[in-house]
């Protein structure tokens, strides 16, 4: 009998891998924006609403499902005597974990996030930026510290 243990381990690592999601709070940093000029401003919050932020991770677990289902249900085929039932458990396995790894690629993806506006210093400007929570509680009237990078602000307490 053949050894699958080797692509089902193989699988499973990729799929615990793929699950990863992005951080979106002000303490996380990305790579690209390490040792990079950002401009600094003060503002004022003007208001503040707990929203979700929907976070995708791609179609990874759709991938991996549909491989470890395709070794999966070509190995479950294959034990049997009758012939091409390999490609035909290979071909349904590959098919349920497609949809099953699609499924749960996308569930438990939210974040719990502020939109925050605000009004920076010496404008009449109100802007908006979400991110996600992390251990500072803000409200209307904070004082905050703005610190943009080219595609990203964050918002920090002063």
């Amino acid at each position: 009998m053949k050894s699958y243990k080797t692509p089902l381990a193989l699988a499973l690592a990729a799929a615990l891998t793929a699950c990863a999601s992005p951080s979106y709070t002000a303490k996380t940093y990305q790579t690209g924006q390490v040792q990079q000029a950002m401009k600094v401003k003060s503002a004022t919050i003007v208001s503040v609403k707990e929203v979700e932020i929907q976070k995708k991770t791609g179609n990874a677990g759709a991938g991996v499902g549909a491989a470890t289902g395709g070794v999966s249900g070509a190995m479950v085929g294959s034990s049997t005597n009758s012939v091409g039932n390999g490609l035909v458990g290979m071909v349904a396995g590959a098919v349920i974990g497609g949809v099953a790894g699609a499924i749960a690629d996308n569930v438990g993806k939210t974040a719990n996030a502020y939109e925050i506006l605000y009004q920076v210093d010496g404008t009449q400007d109100v802007l908006a930026l979400v991110q996600e929570k992390d251990d500072h509680r803000f409200k209307a009237g904070d004082r905050i510290r703005l610190i943009e990078g080219q595609f990203t602000v964050r918002a920090q307490p002063l």
